[in-house]
């Protein structure tokens, strides 16, 4: 009876090989369809809703602005760290910047989903303390490019990378635990205007909850640009 019961031992252990691997299969699909469809679900969906904000000017005051502050239209965009479609919208994003020049200026807001993305309060933290050596853009970059990464890489690590001068007054202000001030107004700021998920658009005066795509983030920049070229001849014509 030892004997054979012996013999059954590896194909036991193929099985249990097995249903592990099937466990594992399982459970790494279910990270990548919440990320790609619930995490996507918090952020941009295929089609834009739009709205007009009579006090858009306020809201590209405050953040961190990349580009020249008298270009006529202004992005004011309200991101997380850790969400995909954001990361995606980001690329569109610096290639209209390349294409427009002098004629758009981007003005980056923060709004972690602190409800499904964990690292992303923490990233937004880092950002602010990069900032405050001003390498805010550089370091921006690479948390989206790093995405992924995020809770794995040490935000110090990135900083060096960025270029941020003193790692220690960065590794200080990121250990300060609690609400960051900037990122909690910025989050309000995004609901504010009545912004339903990340990343929340502000190209001058229309809101655009999502992240559009190459082509139609084109006509939005044409619209506002040829609005303001129209009143500007409106006025020379009084």
């Amino acid at each position: 009876m030892v004997a054979q019961s012996s013999k059954k031992w590896p194909g036991l252990i193929v099985d249990i090989v097995t249903a592990a691997a099937a466990v594992g299969a399982l459970v790494v699909m279910g990270i990548f369809v919440y990320d790609r469809f619930v995490g996507s679900t918090a952020g941009a969906t295929a089609k834009s809703e739009t709205a007009e904000i009579s006090e858009w000017r306020k809201y590209g005051e405050v953040g961190h602005r990349v580009g020249s502050a008298s270009a006529p239209v202004r992005i004011v965009v309200f991101g997380d760290y850790e969400c995909p479609v954001c990361a995606s919208f980001e690329r569109i994003l610096q290639r209209a910047a390349l294409a427009h020049a002098d004629e758009i200026a981007i003005v980056y807001r923060h709004w972690p989903l602190t409800a499904i993305h964990r690292f992303a309060y923490p990233a937004a933290r880092a950002a602010e303390c990069a900032a405050a050596q001003g390498r805010f853009e550089a370091f921006h970059k690479l948390l989206y490019a790093k995405r992924d990464s995020l809770g794995l890489a040490p935000f110090d690590r990135l900083a060096a990378d960025a270029g941020v001068p003193d790692l220690k007054a960065f590794a200080r202000c990121n250990s300060v635990p609690g609400k960051v001030a900037a990122v909690e107004a910025d989050a309000a700021a995004a609901l504010e205007i009545g912004g339903t998920g990340t990343p929340t658009l502000l190209i001058n005066s229309l809101r655009i909850s999502g992240g559009p795509d190459s082509a139609t983030l084109e006509k939005y920049i044409s619209k506002q640009l040829n609005a303001i070229k129209a009143g500007g001849d409106t006025q020379r014509k009084r």
